[in-house]
């Protein structure tokens, strides 16, 4: 079980990156001076629907997590997408539908303020229809975009195809759930009851634990995001789970059976066909093993020869049992030595083109301060990829390199919030947050307290 838990959380490592890079792509997407140059047009031109498209495509084409990106410009009720720029009356007829919500999108789009997420879905888009997640965020603190609304489209396939690796039962999912409760995309949406009575339960803390839930015991695994406030969920039932150290010692037990079976049945056969054979066999056992020995060599077996075949019988069942706990002990023994083995290997691996762990903790440690530093400027920097880089950050430094950013950056706040009268909403932006309540529900959870609160008992 500590493999699965972690694989798990590896996987939901590598995905809540994914998740955290969306903002910082809509972010970019907007501070880019090419948009800015063409944002204020009420009727965008061939030429600026072309630059538009542009920016949309560089961020999709390498991410195969992102389906497509769509800009809605609240002031001029004009629609971008990387293919697409709408109109009003367009997009009415060709805009996104999602025949589960209950809503009518362009309502949502029209009243959000900050980010949401909607929940999987069977999206019709130019009348195809997608299987689809949808992230949509809104940036009123900006003068420029003060009424732009960013839509990504995630597709569905590349979440499941990532969640099937490291859960292949059956009967088992893995979920995303948001910072309302909502579960925003489900592995096998048979459990979503499951899940709902975990949610229920108020059982939201990062761990494992094995419960029982409608008469049968569970495996559950939950890592909480501090970055983006989702929670990443496993269920997978216990007897599952368990079944292939079940299945293995079956397999054992069944060939060492046929190993006793076998030498019984050839015994048997020698017996049948000749005895000197048979006396032969006894000589040579007895040379080895001294606990059975023939006291006259010189008579015939007689009426001994029933008791010497029990004996011996006895005797190579012993031997049998030794060999199998000798078995037994070379596999424990074994295992700590390929564990050591794989670590020293591990230890031996390094960051593409000579990166190593010294360089990365440089570049981040010199840059972090800057608001537009985020973890998309490590891997266009070293020009690394993203799994890549959590995975080796951290077999080296033992947390992800998400958390370890985050800590900086609550480190930096304090400095700023001790050495001068910055005001709150300044210093979220200097960190590079968006919305100044993510900042302080970051900071309280990583200080036990508000800004303003750490700054009053200085």
């Amino acid at each position: 079980m500590e493999k699965t838990s972690q694989s798990l959380d590896d996987t939901f490592q590598n995905i809540d990156l994914r998740m955290n890079n969306l903002r910082e792509i809509s972010s970019r997407i907007l501070t880019t001076q090419q948009f800015a140059n063409i944002y204020l047009n009420e009727r965008p031109g061939l030429l600026s629907f072309y630059s538009i498209t542009e920016i949309i495509r560089n961020y999709i084409i390498p991410n195969e997590f992102i389906h497509d990106i769509w800009i809605y410009d609240r002031n001029n009720m004009n629609f971008f997408s990387s293919v697409h720029m709408l109109s009003m009356d367009s997009f009415t007829r060709y805009g996104p539908v999602y025949p589960g919500l209950g809503k009518n999108f362009l309502d949502i789009a029209d009243s959000i303020r900050g980010d949401m997420w909607i929940p999987l879905n069977q999206v019709r888009i130019f009348r195809t229809d997608y299987s689809l997640l949808t992230y949509i965020t809104a940036y009123p603190y900006s003068s420029t975009h003060n009424n732009t609304v960013v839509v990504m489209f995630i597709n569905e396939a590349i979440l499941e195809r990532a969640l099937r690796v490291v859960i292949p039962y059956q009967n088992s999912t893995a979920a995303v759930v948001d910072s309302g409760g909502q579960i925003i995309y489900s592995l096998n949406s048979s459990l979503n009851p499951a899940l709902a009575k975990i949610l229920a339960l108020g059982m939201m803390e990062n761990g494992t634990m094995i419960n029982r839930i409608d008469d049968d015991d569970y495996f559950i695994r939950i890592m909480h995001s501090q970055q983006n406030q989702l929670t990443y969920i496993s269920i997978i039932p216990y007897r599952e789970l368990t079944a292939e150290v079940r299945n293995h010692t079956q397999v054992f037990s069944i060939f060492l059976l046929g190993i006793v079976l076998f030498g019984s049945v050839l015994i048997f056969l020698l017996m049948r066909f000749n005895y000197k054979p048979l006396r032969e066999i006894f000589r040579l056992y007895s040379s080895f093993n001294r606990t059975i020995k023939i006291q006259n060599e010189g008579e015939e077996l007689g009426g001994n020869e029933i008791e010497l075949i029990r004996k011996t019988l006895e005797n190579i069942s012993e031997e049998n049992k030794v060999l199998s706990k000798k078995i037994r002990q070379v596999e424990v023994l074994s295992k700590p030595f390929f564990e050591v083995e794989n670590t020293i290997n591990n230890e031996r691996e390094i960051f593409p083109n000579q990166v190593n762990k010294d360089n990365i903790l440089k570049f981040i440690d010199g840059n972090y301060q800057d608001s537009s530093f985020c973890i998309q400027s490590v891997l266009d920097h070293f020009n690394i990829s993203l799994s890549n880089l959590s995975h080796q950050f951290k077999s080296y430094m033992g947390t992800n390199i998400s958390t370890y950013i985050s800590n900086l950056k609550m480190s930096y706040a304090k400095e700023l919030l001790s050495t001068g009268d910055t005001s709150v909403n300044d210093i979220a932006r200097k960190l590079g947050y968006f919305q100044t309540s993510s900042f302080i529900k970051r900071f309280k959870s990583s200080e036990g307290m508000t800004p303003g609160e750490y700054r009053q008992r200085l």
